[in-house]
């Protein structure tokens, strides 16, 4: 007898206007009794990547210099996107973000100014 741990990738999917990839990853644990195998636990877990996580961009640097990039995409995945994340797609979700965050920033700066003149 003996109890083993497997990790596998269960469902891959693209979902949204910019093909966001979900990945869930199923853990057995599995008794193997005379060769046979019974799975006797099973576990979820689930993970979300964005395109730009295909070529990392640069989100800013720290004052020491030190570059802060979006986290890469694991290489076992890339084979999933590949056909998926064009060049387009990519740029496209690229542009939405930055847009995004240009609008939170002035968002913030303008609530900042009005609560220091109240």
């Amino acid at each position: 007898m003996s109890i083993t741990k497997k990790v596998v990738l269960d469902k891959v999917e693209f979902v949204g206007d910019f093909g966001i990839l979900q990945v869930r990853e199923r853990t057995d644990v599995v008794e193997t009794i005379d060769g046979v195998e019974n799975v006797i636990s099973s576990s979820y877990h689930r993970s979300i990547y964005n395109p730009d996580q295909l070529n990392p961009r640069l989100l800013g640097t720290d004052e020491d210099g030190n570059e802060y990039r979006v986290d890469p995409l694991p290489e076992n995945l890339v084979p999933y996107v590949t056909g998926v994340w064009t060049d387009e797609l990519v740029q496209s979700y690229t542009n939405d973000i930055l847009a995004n965050e240009s609008e939170t920033l002035a968002a913030a700066q303008e609530l900042q100014a009005t609560e220091e003149t109240e």
